[in-house]
């Protein structure tokens, strides 16, 4: 795949369309994502034979969703296609093309996709593996994330000076979240603390970020095989990334917290995230509680008297 910079060189319209995010005001990491996210498209299309937009047509969009839902789950195949269809909308307001080739190709449905949720249980026996093979940048990392439910973005841009041991807070900048607001300020607990001042005592380096690899900065791609590595060597089952940990966090909030309070803390753009944790958080309790109170296995029961 060709880097970033050589995709805008060589694409101009791509250019003109990220330069017009960047004049909606939209943050630099919803503008990387899309620069990377169209590049994959691109690419894909170039195996097809296609050079230029106003060459795809809608079979070219049906055999990309094909593709993509082959490799991906549904939840990240509607995020992606999301961003090409927008782009394409785009072009066609600008008029670099003529007919929009996404007419017709509707968004895939990804309601009812379910999400990776970690239990408390193998989240404790992930943090007991990490801690006994002594691998305190990973703990440091998985405690920030479960902690805080930060984005994987959020986490491999955040900075020395935007974290105080002291009061546990963190500063995330505008530069590295989606959060339409800019920066927000999200709070570590005295056990996450511990990890992270325990991991920044034994580096050497002088590098900036909070956490590293061993040439600088750490990369999404090397946090999300850290986290992967860190639950398959546990033996966790599943194939956990950063995000499955973002949607763990809220999964274990939910219902302890308000909704504007859970808004607040994982920087969300509206109540609907909220909604959904706070909805799973109720059926799950029902089901615990139905398992006392199911009318099967009390029938037949004498009455209580009391």
């Amino acid at each position: 795949m060709p880097t970033d910079a050589s995709l805008l060189e060589s694409n101009n319209s791509l250019q003109s369309y990220l330069r017009s995010l960047k004049a909606l005001r939209r943050t630099p990491e919803t503008v990387r994502n899309n620069l990377h996210i169209l590049g994959q498209f691109i690419e894909f299309t170039a195996r097809q034979g296609i050079e230029a937009p106003f060459e795809v047509q809608r079979s070219t969009l049906t055999d990309y969703l094909v593709w993509m839902h082959e490799r991906h789950a549904a939840h990240t195949v509607r995020v992606r296609y999301t961003v090409v269809r927008s782009w394409f909308r785009w072009l066609e307001a600008e008029g670099d093309i003529d007919v929009n080739p996404c007419h017709g190709v509707p968004l895939p449905n990804a309601e009812q996709v379910q999400k990776d949720v970690v239990t408390a249980d193998d989240m404790g026996r992930v943090f007991q593996y990490l801690e006994q093979q002594k691998r305190w940048r990973d703990l440091a990392m998985l405690a920030i994330l479960y902690d805080t439910g930060m984005r994987v973005g959020e986490l491999v841009g955040l900075r020395r000076q935007d974290l105080s041991l002291d009061t546990g807070l963190v500063t995330i900048v505008r530069t590295t979240t989606k959060t339409v607001a800019g920066a927000r300020v999200v709070r570590l607990s005295p056990a996450a603390v511990r990890h992270v001042d325990r991991y920044f005592r034994r580096r050497k380096d002088a590098f900036p970020w909070v956490v590293v690899g061993h040439k600088g900065a750490l990369t999404r791609t090397g946090a999300y095989e850290i986290v992967r590595a860190a639950f398959e060597k546990a033996g966790v089952p599943g194939t956990i990334g950063p995000h499955d940990i973002r949607h763990t966090s809220a999964s274990h909030v939910a219902g302890l917290l308000s909704e504007s309070e859970m808004m607040a803390l994982f920087g969300w753009k509206d109540s609907n995230m909220a909604r959904y944790y706070a909805h799973e958080a109720m059926r799950k309790a029902a089901l615990v509680a139905h398992e006392k109170a199911s009318p099967m296995e009390r029938l037949g029961r004498k009455p209580d008297n009391r």
